[in-house]
């Protein structure tokens, strides 16, 4: 069987319009029915409650050209949405309220951020830059003395 005239109408056509549409739903400018979306989205048979397994569904299931833009939202609010589900959800950030506590002043140095502003780029970039060229210079090299390589 093909996937000609006996094709299931659902799995090759609505199916993935319902998908997409349910995608869009995360982005909408209704509350209710983005708050519908997350819903069906975080649900644990539709995505893991494994907070890696999730951001690789995420990645590969959740995305559609049409909300490209707002991609990196959608995809955060849905990972960050597990710590929902932690026990440790309701708990205090801190013993006290933040007005009961004693702060102090500190000194931070930024300077390190100065001494550090031209490393750019990963450290072994340039060596590996180097090598790429003597690799692709002996090639050649090796060409030229054989006779073999023609234009390039």
């Amino acid at each position: 069987a093909g996937a000609g005239a006996g094709a299931d109408p659902w799995e090759s056509v609505l199916k993935p319009l319902v998908h997409a549409e349910l995608v869009r739903a995360l982005c909408d400018d209704n509350s209710r029915v983005r708050a519908f979306a997350y819903d069906f989205w975080g649900d644990h048979t539709r995505l893991s409650d494994d907070s890696d397994k999730r951001l690789l569904q995420v990645l590969r299931d959740v995305y559609v050209d049409d909300v490209d833009g707002q991609f990196v939202h959608v995809a955060s609010t849905l990972l960050v949405n597990l710590s929902a589900r932690s026990t440790d959800f309701e708990k205090p950030l801190f013993q006290q309220p933040l007005d009961k506590c004693k702060f102090e002043s500190a000194v931070i140095r930024s300077s390190w951020s100065r001494r550090n502003a031209g490393f750019s780029a990963p450290l072994f970039t340039a060596t590996q830059t180097m090598a790429a060229a003597g690799t692709l210079a002996t090639q050649l090299g090796s060409q030229a003395a054989t006779g073999g390589g023609g234009a390039v």
